[in-house]
């Protein structure tokens, strides 16, 4: 098959993970339908894992026969959820006296295949279950690479096998597993064709699903990989009108693939000594040992703990995002996609709404467990974009006509506005209500609106940490999978973006690889990987925007210096005309504001003292007018620049920059950081502050007692608060030794203030604070003009287009630069 069409036949036939993705790297031989895939070859070349230890990783691949039993069979061993459920074990505590090479915070396929990559490579690993107390814990499998399903991780050909891909086993092989109620495990090909018959099947679809079988009698999963081989041209081969199925049925089918799930991935752990805890998990930071701490919760008293490890892996998931104004219950009948597994009846009628890629796979399950199906899509133009993100647009959209062919109502560009439910949806339907006003009827509502990561509840953005997230949630990760806090990797859909489309099991084990140090890595600097992570556009757009809302107007400073300067130049002050004087905070990474103002005027007087503050005085604004241009009519102009200074890198964590030669991060604006903390100091009971002036530190006394005038009393305020209270004192600090020292009758000038942040990229940004004229005595506000000059700028694209430019052109063995502030905390 082509490349597109496997495509087609991964994302639209349902049997395996739709959203699982990863289609592009397989190639499949026409005949048998048997993949071949190359990363398994790839370690196998690699000489820095040897392949004594990869014979440990796909041994449990010669127990795939066993998956050729009977369903019938697997059901007679009355392993249920409840069973799995009821066996509440005890965390061992003597893993929490362990130290690790990596704590795996996370319990589904992706952090299953990390554990099971880094066992390979001889490192010691934990993981760590978060599954609600009434859930199953690794149930989460794999679908081979022989289109089929085989059994828990094995090895590395795989697509993630969760409950939708469970229920989606069940509903194509329904008819297989109907058919054989003696539980022979296999049907002929006689008897095959007679029950697919039987069931309502076309003779077309009969025709091309046996027309893709090589066996004679033909097995569960001989079905499965011959019906998934016809479903490439057809995704609806074999879906057909019949009566909803016998939820009795289907449940305790579901069951099984679930717990058979469980059950062999505790095997393969075992197998592997891979050792878990069950519980919530935190993280807590780095000690001076420099391992990071993750405390244990344990699930319903099963044992806390702290566990320390080298490495931190977050693949924790992510959760179904929710619609507004609706009430989600399941025994009412309205599911998300996380709830639909409670669902315990076979709905007659159900409405699906949504954008996502899995509404097609879900779509196709019930309407093959003959299910009336009405599709919603509130936006076509997102749907469409969903479906190019996973490389599948014309495919999708194909599948989308076929869908309307096969029965399912499809309706596009209208939302889900309200819905009621039903005390026994089974029985009863309840309204949906869309925008338009239509009104549909149904048994049951499942909505699909987007998944967010799940996070929240980790501690990971706290400024001890320091992992920052976009926007939407997701955890920012560079090309190795790290975070911003160096040690901390993420996979799978807490990092979003295309991992939602692809499952990237292959990029967990070149992740695993490049973490210890068994493949090259790339260029670490901080600006490189940043770079990676803000050229993505919502990556940049978060980053835009949280810097934004710290600092309405933020805006590069090279681009803040040449709209100023092309606002004043109109105005009669140039580099001919006019000096600068400048008060910047004498740290050194503050210096680039004035090598680029430098650059476009001439050299700057400084008027610069601690914090950016101005205490130079009457007699030091003096001396550097005396240095300005006098013009034919004896007139003399003066720009004044005056801005504090803070750090706020990508972490959204304000105050803390890295310094080379340093090992750990230091303030900016270090002066103001220790107000701060001297102001919540002296709110503890029997604490005082000396506001005194000390002859010893004259310009900190002096910038106490300038700032303390303008903040509330009793309120403790953050370093953003104080760098704002900063700039207004600085301000009013400039224009009045400027009024007192100015002749009005024969000088101009101008006041630009703002707070310059060091940033991302190695960049410093610029808050526009003012910019006033005064001549003549007469004070003219210049704002208008410079939103004028600005208007066509864009932060987020800025943003992009910079780390894009270092992507492109970063070099190897950089220094991370002094001005850099995206650094762990």
């Amino acid at each position: 098959l082509a490349a597109s069409t496997m495509r087609s036949l991964v994302y639209c036939a349902g049997a395996f993970a739709l959203a699982a993705g990863g289609a592009e790297a397989f190639s499949f031989a026409p005949a048998t339908g048997v993949a071949s895939r190359s990363p398994l070859a790839l370690r196998q070349a690699s000489p820095a894992v040897p392949t004594t230890r990869l014979a440990s990783v796909t041994r449990p691949q010669r127990k795939m026969g066993v998956r050729h039993a009977s369903l019938k069979m697997t059901l007679a061993a009355e392993r249920t959820i409840a069973r799995v459920v009821e066996n509440k074990t005890k965390n061992n505590a003597q893993l929490f006296e362990k130290t690790y090479d990596m704590v795996i915070v996370g319990s589904g396929p992706v952090a299953l295949t990390a554990a099971i990559s880094a066992v390979a490579q001889s490192r010691s690993v934990i993981m760590v279950d978060s599954t609600d107390e009434d859930a199953v814990p690794f149930e989460a499998c794999v679908y081979s690479s022989t289109l089929g399903r085989v059994g828990a991780l094995r090895g590395t050909d795989c697509h993630t096998l969760t409950y939708r891909h469970a229920l989606a086993e069940v509903a194509l092989t329904m008819d297989f597993d109907n058919a054989d109620d003696a539980g022979k495990g296999s049907l002929g090909k006689s008897e095959l064709e007679g029950a697919l018959k039987s069931a309502g099947w076309s003779g077309s679809d009969v025709s091309s699903v046996m027309a893709c079988v090589t066996t004679d009698p033909i097995s569960r999963d001989d079905f499965l990989a011959a019906r998934n081989i016809a479903s490439s041209a057809n995704p609806l081969v074999g879906v057909c009108s019949r009566s909803a199925a016998d939820w009795g049925k289907v449940q305790p089918r579901l069951e099984a693939l679930l717990v058979k799930n469980h059950d062999e991935n505790m095997e393969t752990m075992a197998d592997r000594n891979i050792p878990h805890v069950r519980g919530a998990s935190f993280v807590e930071g780095q000690g001076a040992d420099k391992l990071w701490k993750v405390a244990v919760k344990g699930t319903a008293g099963a044992g806390d703990g702290t566990i320390k490890a080298h490495k931190v892996l977050v693949a924790t998931g992510s959760r179904s995002l929710k619609a507004e104004g609706v009430e989600y219950d399941a025994k009412k009948g309205v599911f998300d996609g996380d709830s639909i597994q409670d669902l315990s009846y076979s709905p007659k009628e159900m409405t699906i709404v949504g954008t996502q890629i899995t509404t097609l796979e879900y779509t196709r399950s019930y309407a093959a467990l003959g299910t009336k199906v009405t599709l919603v899509i509130p936006s076509r133009a997102e749907f469409e974009k969903n479906l190019a993100r996973a490389g599948i647009a014309e495919a999708g959209e194909k599948f989308l006509g076929q869908l309307k062919d096969s029965g399912v109502e499809i309706i596009l560009d209208d939302a889900l506005s309200t819905a009621s439910n039903s005390a026994d949806p089974s029985s009863t339907p309840f309204a949906v209500q869309l925008a338009s006003g239509k009104e549909i009827q149904t048994n049951a509502l499942l909505t699909l609106l987007g998944r967010k990561a799940n996070v929240d509840h980790l501690g990971i953005d706290s400024p001890t940490v320091g992992v920052a997230c976009n926007t939407k949630g997701s955890i920012l990760v560079d090309h190795n999978l790290e975070t911003t806090a160096f040690g901390i990797y993420a996979a799978g859909d807490v990092v979003g973006g295309p991992w939602l489309a692809n499952n990237g099991l292959d990029t967990v084990h070149a992740a695993i690889k490049s973490m210890f140090g068994l493949e090259t890595m790339g260029e670490r600097s901080m600006s490189s990987r940043h770079a990676g992570f803000l050229a993505k556009s919502y990556n940049a757009g978060g980053y835009a925007g949280s810097l934004d809302k710290a600092f309405p107007g933020v805006i590069d400073e090279e681009t803040f210096i040449e709209m100023m300067t092309k606002v004043v130049n109109a105005k009669g002050f140039n580099s001919e005309t006019a000096i600068n004087l400048v008060s910047t905070c004498r740290d050194e990474i503050c210096k680039p504001f004035t090598e680029k103002l430098d650059s476009m005027w001439s050299q700057h007087f400084s008027i610069s003292s601690l914090g950016g503050f101005v205490f130079c005085g009457k007699t030091g604004f003096g001396a550097g007018m005396a240095h300005a241009p006098i013009d034919q009519n004896g007139k003399e102009r003066y720009v004044f620049w005056a801005a504090p200074h803070i750090a706020y890198g990508v972490q959204h964590v304000a105050g803390r920059v890295y310094r080379p030669g340093r090992d750990g991060p230091s303030s900016a604006c270090g002066a103001l950081l220790a107000l701060q903390g001297q102001l919540a100091n002296a709110g503890k009971e029997g604490a005082s502050m000396d506001i005194s002036l000390d002859p010893d530190d004259i310009e900190m006394s002096l910038v106490r007692q300038n700032v303390l005038g303008r903040l509330d009393y009793g309120v403790v305020p953050d370093v953003v608060d104080i760098t704002y209270a900063s700039h207004d004192c600085i301000v009013d600090q400039v224009k009045s030794t400027a009024e007192a020292v100015v002749n009005k009758e024969m000088c101009e000038y101008v006041i630009i203030s703002g707070v310059q942040i060091h940033g991302a990229l190695g960049k410093n940004f610029m808050w526009p604070g003012s910019i006033k004229m005064y001549s003549n005595g007469v004070e003219t506000d210049l704002t208008a003009d410079y939103q004028e000059a600005i208007k066509d700028y864009k932060l987020s694209s800025w943003l992009q287009t910079e780390a894009l430019a270092q992507v492109k052109s970063v070099s190897k063995g950089g220094r991370l630069p002094a001005i850099y502030s995206d650094i762990k905390l």
